[in-house]
């Protein structure tokens, strides 16, 4: 009988068979650039939100004040964790990203700030061709700072999953304004996804975010999806987004229970993370004159 490795494997045992017939390729430099253009974009993007306050209402919607510990997935450049601990300095914040550059400014933000900050690092990059993948290893230790940043893709990595659950129970998770790199697409760890838009990759993310919700919050917590496009000003629009959430939802114990908006503007500099639209439900992509960073809440 055949047997079937995981991606990653699969990738490895590739790699030995390269290696043994001289064909092996140099490393792909293409992910790392994409690694730093998009959080040097992203850091235009974060600038222009937290002048608006975005991330301070983010942040004031899930109450922070009554949390002690918070999963947060896509951290970015950390202007949004910054926002959650202005809220509360007392939080633990455990935050995974893909992008190890992310990891690394947020990490640089924080340090700089005297907050203690531990960055985990533990993927091996491994290349063919265009294509790359990560072989994920376990972690074997406890967070021991205020603030553990760890390298992880919450689609592909095995061990995330069990890792968070050795933690303990969350309070709320976080998922705002999730996004990623060119890249993303030549990741063969997450080919068996068939993932092929911006939009898909998003649902993806969020979809997967609502089921560890279901395994990791406490009874009560909150998971929070933030996402920026059309404003939803009337009530046909309310509902198509609650209708959308509340079908993620579904295979879940958990209840979507509240939508609110803030009015934002996006970046002039064009050297910025460009919002793509997805259309669905009752959206137009025509009407964009008005723009909101669009807050769903659902508790466990």
């Amino acid at each position: 009988m055949e047997r079937i490795f995981d991606p990653a494997t699969q990738i490895f045992l590739n790699l030995i068979v390269n290696l043994q017939k001289g064909t092996i390729q140099m490393p792909n430099k293409k992910l790392k650039e994409e690694h730093q253009i998009y959080i040097n974009k992203w850091k235009n993007n974060a600038e222009t939100f937290d002048a608006q306050k975005c991330y301070s209402w983010m942040a004031q919607k899930i109450s922070t004040n009554q949390k002690k510990l918070i999963l947060d997935i896509g951290c970015g450049d950390g202007t949004g964790l910054q926002a959650l601990l202005s809220e509360n300095d007392k939080l633990k914040i455990i935050a995974i990203d893909e992008n190890i550059d992310c990891l690394k400014e947020t990490q640089r933000k924080f340090s700089s700030q005297g907050f203690g900050t531990e960055l985990i690092e533990r993927c091996d990059l491994i290349y063919d061709n265009k294509y790359h993948g990560y072989n994920f290893k376990s972690i074997d230790k406890l967070p021991e700072q205020q603030i553990t940043l760890i390298h992880s893709d919450l689609l592909s990595d095995p061990y995330i999953e069990p890792y968070l659950n050795s933690i303990g129970k969350f309070d709320a998770i976080t998922i705002w304004l999730i996004g990623t790199h060119t890249e993303r697409r030549h990741c063969m760890n997450i080919f068996p996804l068939n993932i092929t838009s911006d939009a898909q990759y998003r649902l993806s993310v969020q979809n997967k975010a609502y089921e560890l919700a279901d395994e990791i919050l406490i009874a009560g917590g909150i998971l929070q999806i933030v996402d920026r496009g059309q404003a939803p000003n009337t009530e046909l629009l309310k509902d198509d987004i609650i209708n959308a959430h509340k079908d993620q939802a579904s295979v879940t114990t958990l209840e979507v229970f509240d939508l609110d908006y803030m009015i934002y503007n996006e970046p002039i500099n064009k050297s910025s993370v460009q919002m793509k639209t997805s259309v669905g439900g009752v959206f137009s992509e025509h009407n964009l004159s008005e723009l909101a960073m669009t807050s769903i809440l659902a508790r466990k």
